[in-house]
């Protein structure tokens, strides 16, 4: 198998503009959500000293 076959084809994101700024802004919004979750559990955490589980962390 070829170098070629292993890879991800990327030749809609070079070649449709439309396609790319989807991917792009899919890929905006994915990091956004992820970013967010990892806010809120900083902030619950900041709040109540307590992770999800309800254990208290040492500390």
């Amino acid at each position: 198998m070829g170098m070629r076959r292993a890879l991800i084809d990327v030749t809609p994101l070079r070649t449709s503009r439309a396609f790319r700024r989807l991917w792009v802004g899919q890929t905006l919004s994915g990091f956004g959500g992820h970013m967010t979750v990892v806010a809120v559990m900083f902030q619950v955490w900041q709040m109540t000293h307590r992770c999800w589980s309800g254990r208290r962390w040492p500390g």
